[in-house]
């Protein structure tokens, strides 16, 4: 994967963006603290995208779930809930924005980092709406995806410990 700009959003107080990087106070491995391995769902109907994420965070320690459309996610989400999905903005039949959509309304509560090679800025603004912990230019920077990852795993972990 080459080197992406970077569009952030970001709701958690200790990140930062600097350079083109995420900077968190704290990044949480690929396991959580019950040694249970974190799974994360890609949605990309670009096969060889959607393989390079996939190899990228299992060499990183992830378990991973690949979907080619966001019909195919949307079927399964509920009895394979991912800790986190990275999502496609633009795919032929159901764009990321409906996908987003559709979790919304359902009361998903996994963080969501969208990818997206279209960074026009209605899209841009239109997704940002649907609330996702970050959004990313494709193709991304290997390090930005894992930082951005790791910063959405934290927002979920911290999320889940408040509502305790």
């Amino acid at each position: 994967m080459g080197r992406g700009r970077a569009v952030c959003y970001f709701s958690v107080a200790a990140a930062t963006l600097s350079g083109g990087f995420v900077r968190t106070l704290s990044t949480p491995g690929a396991r959580n603290s019950d040694s249970e391995w974190r799974v994360i769902a890609i949605v990309e109907d670009d096969d060889s995208v959607r393989k390079a994420v996939i190899r990228l965070l299992e060499v990183a320690g992830y378990s991973v779930r690949g979907y080619a459309s966001g019909y195919e996610f949307l079927e399964n989400w509920r009895v394979d809930s991912p800790d986190c999905l990275v999502l496609d903005l633009r795919m032929p039949s159901l764009w990321g924005t409906e996908v987003l959509r559709v979790l919304n309304r359902a009361g998903a509560r996994f963080p969501v980092i969208v990818m997206t090679a279209d960074d026009s800025p209605g899209a841009r603004e239109e997704c940002l709406r649907e609330g996702p912990v970050a959004y990313l230019r494709k193709p991304p920077d290997e390090r930005l995806l894992l930082d951005a990852l790791r910063l959405a795993l934290g927002r979920a972990i911290a999320s889940k410990t408040t509502n305790l």
